[in-house]
């Protein structure tokens, strides 16, 4: 399952599946982590509001 393709935050996903009280299969969780993982390692530091407005929008 492509989680990205719903166009919602990882993190976002995880906490709302918590919260639920809803579980995983294991390799939904590990699909789960790894997309985290790769989130993670494509992040990047915004440090003023110019960057922050600067970054693209999709509006789907």
């Amino acid at each position: 399952m492509n989680l990205a393709a719903w166009g919602l935050p990882v993190a976002a996903l995880a906490i709302g599946a918590l919260a639920a009280g809803m579980t995983l299969g294991r390799e939904a969780a590990v699909g789960l982590v790894h997309q985290g993982r790769e989130a993670c390692a494509s992040a990047r530091p915004l440090e003023t509001i110019e960057a922050v407005r600067a970054l693209p929008v999709r509006h789907n």
